[in-house]
């Protein structure tokens, strides 16, 4: 399968925020941490950033934050 089409499929998969479960933390870096998590109805691992934003607004950050919407 080419990544295009499992793309595609990935993008068709409803998953709630609160049905997510930590797998491991994968990362830090400064404005917070990255996990792993997988949703439990569609057994697939998903990158989750949790950035902390009174960091980020405290110490003046918010224009190197990067958007990054899942498209």
């Amino acid at each position: 399968m080419n990544i295009k089409k499992q793309y595609d499929e990935r993008r068709k998969i409803n998953v709630e925020f609160e049905d997510l479960r930590v797998i491991k933390e994968l990362g830090s870096g400064q404005f917070g941490f990255v996990y792993l998590v997988k949703s439990p109805n569609c057994d697939i691992s998903f990158a989750l950033k949790v950035i902390s934003k009174n960091k980020v607004i405290k110490e003046g950050l918010e224009k190197y934050l990067i958007v990054e919407p899942f498209c």
